[in-house]
């Protein structure tokens, strides 16, 4: 999902070095707007990552590959639901594409490849969840609401690490794990 990527991307950019490039590159209001919205956007995102996934140890020609996963993406902390939800509208309010994101505009600006690709890639797939997402549901209704999105996210903290294998408990429909 999304919200990996999304720290990953907005830690990059708070780095020394990319705010030197980003203040170099961007307009005073522009760097200033887009650094404020990573701040508030940051532990949205953070809270919102779910338990690291157990991997079974790779064996054969799979071992070649490279199995590392980033720190950043990894949790084991118990999220409150409450918060969870709390910072699932944030996301959800973020993604609105009628609302101006200093973040999602340098994010596209930057989407050469790398990073910022694969957090462009994985924001573009969540808005496209986000606005169509009940189709196949509900023939009048397509986008999800804000309850079906913090369902969403309180779900895949639910499932934890062991990945889809039913309702893991919280009553939460198996239609969003």
């Amino acid at each position: 999902m999304l919200v990996s990527a999304m720290v990953h991307y907005i830690e990059h950019n708070q780095t020394e070095l990319n705010k030197k490039v980003n203040k170099i590159m961007l307009s005073e209001k522009v760097y200033k707007e887009f650094s404020d919205e990573m701040e508030l956007m940051l532990p949205a995102f953070k809270y919102c990552l779910a338990p690291k996934k157990d991997y079974k140890p790779k064996q054969g020609a799979s071992s070649l590959r490279s199995g590392s996963i980033s720190s950043v993406s990894q949790t084991t902390e118990k999220k409150d639901n409450a918060m969870l939800e709390k910072y699932a509208a944030a996301i959800y309010d973020w993604m609105d594409v009628k609302k101006v994101s200093r973040i999602r505009m340098v994010m596209n600006w930057q989407a050469a490849g790398g990073l910022s690709f694969v957090v462009a890639t994985h924001h573009r797939a969540t808005q496209c969840f986000r606005y169509v997402g009940n189709m196949k549901h509900e023939e009048n209704k397509k986008e999800i609401s804000l309850a079906e999105f913090q369902e969403c996210i309180r779900a895949r903290h639910a499932v934890g690490s062991t990945g889809i294998e039913g309702d893991k408990g919280d009553g939460v429909s198996i239609d969003y794990q």
